[in-house]
Formats: structure tokens, C-alpha cells, sequence
């Protein structure tokens, strides 16, 4: 949170989630004003080692994962009728 509000960027709620296992990968929950969630979200505004995307509610994540790997297994079969 430190590393945010010292680029000038108004943290408006966080949240630090317990991991999940030792050595398990940290994730925080920040909120920000609109305004400000594009450049979270952009290249080189993170140090080396931290992943930054926009929240998504646990259905819409479901509803990516699921058209992503349809997406994926349309892709491998049409390099299959190639072949």
C-alpha cells in the first residue's frame, strides 16, 4: 500500500489475503479511484515480481476461464484438420 500512495495514488480500501501455503504467492485486494486503475494496470508501474489485474468477481473469472479454454480447444483442433 506504502509503494501505491507514494506514486501519488489514493488508496481507497485494502484487503491482504493469508496465502495459501507457505511460500504461496501473496494477493492483495486494493481499491483506487477509476481514474487511477489504468495506470495500475499498466507496463513498468509494478516492481519486477508483482502481477497487477483488474478484479473480476469469482463468476466472471469462471466465465473467462471457461471461454479462454474454448477458445484454446477451438484453436487445437483446427490446427488438427490441417495436419
Amino acid at each position: 500500500m506504502n509503494y501505491v500512495s507514494r506514486k501519488g495514488i489514493k488508496v481507497t480500501h485494502f484487503i491482504l489475503y493469508k496465502a495459501k501455503y507457505p511460500g504461496a504467492r501473496l494477493t492483495v485486494k486494493i481499491n483506487v479511484p477509476p481514474e487511477d486503475a489504468e495506470l495500475l494496470e499498466s507496463r513498468g508501474f509494478w516492481p519486477e515480481g508483482v502481477n497487477c489485474r483488474r478484479w473480476m468477481s469469482q463468476r466472471a473469472w469462471k466465465e473467462k476461464i471457461e471461454a479462454d479454454n474454448q477458445r484454446e480447444d477451438r484453436d487445437h483442433s483446427e490446427d488438427g484438420d490441417h495436419e
